[in-house]
């Protein structure tokens, strides 16, 4: 099997935007729904890699962990993290 990843849009408030990288189709979708997304059309881009690929080693960081479904989510996002 791959390793599929999900990548959404987000809006750095700047006039810039940033990429930013899912392991679950699911927190990429919910995340494409928060306001800081607003500019994602939903997720962007599908990639998928070999299952014996370290992604994290090749440069890779996820934000799964920082998506959740309260009202805390805003707090939680590290605005230094873009996504690689």
């Amino acid at each position: 099997m791959a390793q599929l990843i999900y990548g959404v849009i987000r809006d750095n408030g700047d006039g810039s935007a940033t990429m930013v990288w899912f392991r679950s189709q699911d927190v990429a979708e919910l995340a494409s729904d928060k306001e800081e997304y607003g500019i994602s059309e939903g997720i962007a881009s599908e990639l998928s890699f070999p299952d014996s690929l370290d992604l994290e080693s090749c440069g890779f960081s996820f934000s799964d962990d920082s998506v959740e479904e309260d009202e805390d989510f805003d707090e939680e996002f590290d605005d230094d993290d873009n996504g690689w």
